[in-house]
Formats: C-alpha cells, sequence, structure tokens
C-alpha cells in the first residue's frame, strides 16, 4: 500500500513539475516572439519588417491561431499591418504557391511564408478551408460590421472587406 501511494505521489509530482515546465517555456516563447530577429526585412519601399510566423493564443493549453478583428487589435493593435502595408506586399513581392500557402519573396531576396490556414466563421468556428485559402486581418476597419483583410488563394492575391466577428489569421509588422 506504501508502495502504491509513494508512486501516486511521485506521479502527481512530475506532472505539477512538467505543467510549470511547460508554463515557464510558453512564457518564454511568447516573450522571445518580440525579438526583431523574428522580423524579416524584404527591402520593400515602406521599410516595413513583416514577422516571420503567424501569431497564436494559448487557450487554455491548446494553441489557437485565429482571431477575431477586435480581439486581434485589442492585442495587436499597432503591430497589425494596415491595408497599404498588405497592398505594398502584393505589388512588391513575388508570390510562389507552395501548395500550402505562398512564399513572398521580396525585393532584396528575402522572403517569408503566408500559410493558408483557413478561417474560422462565427456560425461554427471550425477552421474552413485550410490548405485552400489565407484570410488575414489588417489594422484598418470600415467603421462598421467589417475590417478589411488580405485573401489568398492558389490563384489569387486581394484585399477585401470581411466581417469583424470572422476569425481569421493575424501576421505582426514593424
Amino acid at each position: 500500500m506504501e508502495k502504491n501511494l509513494l508512486y501516486i505521489f511521485t506521479i502527481i509530482l512530475c506532472i505539477i513539475a512538467s505543467k510549470g515546465y511547460a508554463q515557464r517555456v510558453t512564457e518564454n516563447t511568447l516573450t522571445a516572439s518580440t525579438k526583431d530577429s523574428e522580423y524579416i526585412d524584404l527591402g520593400l519601399t515602406s521599410g516595413t519588417k513583416w514577422k516571420n510566423a503567424n501569431e497564436h493564443q494559448d487557450k487554455n493549453g491548446f494553441l489557437d491561431y485565429y482571431f477575431d478583428y477586435d480581439g486581434a487589435m485589442v492585442q495587436f493593435g499597432k503591430n497589425m499591418p494596415t491595408k497599404e502595408q498588405w497592398m505594398e506586399l502584393i505589388n512588391e513581392c513575388s508570390w510562389q504557391w507552395n501548395g500550402l500557402g505562398y512564399n513572398v519573396t521580396g525585393p532584396n531576396g528575402e522572403s517569408i511564408i503566408l500559410p493558408a490556414a483557413g478561417l474560422c466563421l462565427p456560425s461554427s468556428y471550425n477552421p474552413e478551408n485550410v490548405s485552400k485559402y489565407g484570410y488575414y486581418w489588417s489594422s484598418m476597419s470600415d467603421g462598421s460590421c467589417c475590417a478589411w483583410r488580405l485573401i489568398h488563394k492558389k490563384s489569387k492575391v486581394y484585399m477585401s472587406r470581411g466581417n469583424r466577428i470572422s476569425k481569421l489569421s493575424v501576421r505582426l509588422v514593424r
């Protein structure tokens, strides 16, 4: 009986210790995401640097890569690209479909990848169109229920207005 209790106690301590370690790793990862080394200078006219990965949030131990517009603005606001910054990326870079999204290469030869991560619609909040479409918020609302977003699919990259309660990907700039 004592061996069983000792064994159970040891397992509980290991679980508690591993959760603490996971929390520290997550905190360190989120802190590290603000480093300049994670932003790529594509050689754009404006000098805008683009982060090399989409943002995510930890929801009770699960990573969520989708944000509604208002939540994204609260969390990232000034670091979200404007409509003009997205248009500059569209117009000054070469876009090569890689089967899961786009390799976007700037005038200086540096590149980022914009995955076709799909979106989550308010009716279901389940990811849709993954590997087919990429949807990315801009920081610009039209003052009503909509905000500007970049949309990409295999044959086209463009800007469009979308409902602010839809959950899309976020890519940051500096």
